[in-house]
């Protein structure tokens, strides 16, 4: 009988239960999401749209593949927020997974890998935002992972499958969020800097990593290339170019981009900072050393565009391609053999056992009390139940169900699958065979919350109770003539 020495078995234990403890946490969010409401939220609304068909481009401006993604989902689970849901905490598992496998190349000891993978769970964009929202920037972070680890594995092996492994994960980088540029001109600059990583790429069979990026990311680089000025139109209105400045122009921005690269990595920044004095890097290897020269070159960088670029405001998801990897840079910090290391565990579990604990809390009342203080948000307004309520008011048969609200639309596109149903001008599902259209609003307002419809016409309407809010759907029936020129 085959058996493992004791120090494997104990190592093995110890990651079992790290494994346990991450799927546990993510099922918690999981149930949170499914059992509460079935209300999307904006990104996910986004996704219902888009994902009713494969495009080499769509007009968010972002990236392709979490839409293609999504498509696939509908195809085997149905138009529903199940498949959204399970889509988006598989990628997130995926993420901690990679996350686990390159925090064994900062320490062998694993007290100090539970502690970097553990570190996610302190920084709000990963403990709260990502529940919360986000889809692409999801797909972003676990393809950074994965492209730092498929690097990792060429260094270990030049064996050809990783090099194709690097083009996959560059690829789903490059169809996954546009920012994850930004990341992949820092991580060449840092192999570029790094002779083992830069023998390792520097050889013949990086032509297949580089064939395996064309063939993936391709179609849609040549769909950028024809609508160019639809993708970056944006990009240009908040990032223009600026060669003459006062210190003035320059010091307001960076403070601002300070402020949110401390909020972005807080409170885990907290924990290193009580212990600083105690702190020493440590990069003994070349594993190590990528983090440090990866933050090095971001930070000359970040210098140098302040100097050239007019950045007025900064979004806490932009932060991702640059903190992403933070908590292995921080781990480079981390000696479990120092006196300090029993103190800095108490503190960290401590913290992050509180910061679970209040987000799940948090969460449990957004979906449950929060109507009650008036605190109403798309995520508890009761679409869906209203629009069953619809179904028994007004027949729906051979009709064309239009509106020019977006996230409405999403709903009507999960409430009555297969049926032709126009948002925003947009087509979904379209047929010849219809007898007249419903127009359909609802007073669900911009600023996302409950406000009256003011309208003069005669409408039929269903309404559910929002607390101390009515959330209500008015509909009008039009004849088939009259909706001629809404399917032109």
């Amino acid at each position: 009988m085959l058996t493992l020495p004791s120090k494997n078995l104990k190592v093995l234990s110890s990651l079992n239960r790290t494994y346990t403890l991450f799927i546990s946490y993510l099922l918690i969010h999981l149930l949170l999401r499914l059992i509460f409401t079935d209300t999307l939220q904006i990104d996910d609304a986004e996704q219902v749209r888009l994902g009713q068909n494969i495009q080499l481009g769509y007009n968010i401006p972002q990236p392709p593949l979490y839409s293609w993604i999504a498509w696939l989902g509908f195809k085997f689970l149905g138009i529903n927020i199940y498949a959204l849901t399970l889509i988006k905490y598989l990628f997130i598992g995926i993420t901690f997974f990679l996350a686990s496998l390159i925090s064994e190349r900062i320490s062998s000891k694993k007290e100090i890998q539970n502690i970097i993978i553990f570190s996610y769970l302190l920084m709000p964009s990963f403990a709260w935002h990502m529940h919360q929202g986000f889809t692409h920037t999801i797909l972003l972070g676990m393809s950074i992972l994965m492209t730092i680890h498929a690097l990792f594995k060429i260094n270990d092996n030049q064996n050809t499958i990783f090099y194709i492994y690097l083009g996959i994960a560059l690829g789903s980088g490059l169809l996954s969020k546009y920012s994850y540029l930004i990341f992949l001109i820092i991580f060449i600059l840092t192999c570029v800097s790094i002779s083992d990583f830069r023998k390792s790429l520097l050889n013949s069979k990086t032509i297949l990593t580089l064939l395996t990026v064309i063939v993936i990311s391709g179609p849609h680089l040549y769909w950028i290339f024809e609508n160019y000025e639809q993708v970056f139109h944006q990009v240009n209105q908040k990032i223009s170019p600026s060669l003459t400045k006062d210190f003035a122009s320059i010091l307001g921005p960076f403070i601002n981009f300070l402020s949110g690269f401390i909020g972005f990595i807080s409170p885990l920044i907290l924990v290193y900072l009580i212990f600083f004095k105690h702190l020493k890097i440590n990069i003994d290897t070349t594993f190590k050393k990528f983090f440090l020269h990866f933050y090095l070159i971001a930070l000359s960088l970040i210098v140098l565009a302040f100097l050239v670029f007019s950045i007025p405001e900064f979004k806490v998801r932009w932060f991702h391609p640059l903190l992403m990897i933070s908590p292995f840079f921080l781990g480079l910090l981390l000696d479990n053999k120092k006196d300090f290391f029993i103190n800095f565990k108490k503190i960290f579990y401590f913290l992050l056992f509180l910061v679970t604990i209040l987000v799940i809390s948090v969460r449990v009342f957004q979906f449950t009390l929060s109507t009650d203080y008036g605190l109403n948000g798309r995520i508890n307004t009761p679409i869906t139940i209203t629009l069953n309520k619809l179904k028994s008011k007004i027949s729906l048969e051979n009709k064309i169900l239009v509106t020019k609200d977006n996230f409405l639309g999403s709903h009507l596109l999960i409430s009555f699958p297969g049926k032709f149903i126009i948002v925003s001008n947009q087509k979904y599902n379209e047929s010849n065979d219809f007898n007249g259209c419903i127009l359909i609003e609802d007073n669900d307002s911009n600023n996302y919350k409950i406000s009256k419809l003011n309208s003069t016409k005669e409408m039929s309407f269903a309404e559910s109770k929002i607390g101390d809010s009515v959330y209500r759907i008015s509909v009008e029936v039009k004849p088939k003539n009259e909706c001629i020129e809404l399917i032109r």
